[in-house]
């Protein structure tokens, strides 16, 4: 969170200095912080992998396959229905778009059901202590 807020702050700065409109870098410091349950949903991820004792290193194919379509998608001339799906694409525009809240909770409750199971399937792994 602490890194989506400092990227938004630095990101309002230097549209602030280009353009001479200084409240823009509290509102797209703000704005960066949509993107926290997308990152959350990743975290959960990861947190499911590791208790399910599978290699982590999926959930990183995972997130840059999602980068790629997002980032790429249009210019690869992807389905249209590929990109609606990638999760970075489910974050409003913020602060051009108006923010719209249930996509938004949508993932954050993913994000804590991919962590709850993540955390019991991890309580019942077979460690041994060595």
């Amino acid at each position: 969170m602490l890194l989506l807020l400092v990227t938004g702050l630095a990101l309002g700065a230097g549209a602030a200095g280009s353009l001479g409109a200084p409240g823009l870098v509290g509102e797209l410091a703000l704005a960066s912080l949509a993107y926290l349950p997308v990152l959350a949903c990743f975290a959960g991820l990861a947190v499911l992998a590791y208790g399910l004792g599978a290699p982590t290193w999926g959930v990183w194919v995972v997130l840059v396959a999602s980068i790629v379509v997002g980032v790429y998608g249009p210019l690869l001339d992807l389905p249209q229905p590929l990109l609606d799906a990638a999760p970075f694409g489910l974050v409003p525009a913020v602060p051009e778009a108006p923010l719209e809240a249930a996509p938004l909770v949508g993932m954050a409750v993913v994000a804590l059901a991919l962590t709850a199971a993540g955390a019991a399937a991890f309580r019942r792994r077979d460690l041994v202590a060595t």
